[in-house]
């Protein structure tokens, strides 16, 4: 399955542009309908100042997601319908060069827990993201920080709207260094 992101006023759209026949997993599916193509989903923040933000599809909030930081450690939780379905715990590293004090870590890799498994997300150098389940490569973001549009393509094992909960994942990882100015 194919995701093309593009940004809007407040969040982002996600349209579903192709979708291949037939699935390498039957367990997602009996929990999820699988997105079609031209399926239209929508991310948009919860509060202005808030970082949580909502998973709409057909007009309905399908998965809400937030940032939690418990014990000096950060987490990333998405929830559907008051569930947890996905919880994931980032891993920074310090930035590469001279250290500084307006410089905070980078994220780098995500271990993500699911009712269906573990996947882990790493960031790459060119910026992009790739998800992987059990050593094999089942999802990559095009670059974050580019001028194109982003693609997701991603393996049909899981549904449309599990994906763009990904995509919110990977979006926190990179811009967890991001230093607000006030």
């Amino acid at each position: 399955m194919i995701l093309q992101i593009r940004p809007v006023l407040g969040g982002f759209h996600l349209s579903c542009q192709a979708r291949q026949e037939g699935s390498a997993s039957a367990a997602p599916a009996a929990r999820h309908a699988y997105g079609n193509s031209g399926e239209r989903i929508n991310i948009i923040q919860k509060k202005l100042t808030d970082s949580a933000k909502l998973i709409q599809s057909g007009g309905e909030t399908v998965i809400e997601t937030e940032i939690l930081r418990e014990n000096g450690s950060i987490f990333y939780l998405a929830r559907e319908q008051g569930k947890e379905c996905a919880r994931g715990k980032l891993t920074c590293h310090p930035c590469s060069g001279a250290v500084s004090l307006i410089r905070p870590p980078q994220g780098v890799h995500l271990d993500i827990l699911t009712p269906d498994g573990r996947l882990e997300a790493d960031r790459q150098k060119d910026q992009s993201v790739l998800f992987v389940r059990d050593s094999t490569v089942i999802g990559k973001i095009s670059p974050f920080f580019s001028i194109r549009p982003q693609i997701f393509a991603c393996a049909d094992d899981y549904p449309a709207v599990f994906w763009a909960a990904m995509y919110v994942f990977a979006s926190y990882m990179m811009h967890e260094g991001d230093v607000d100015i006030v």
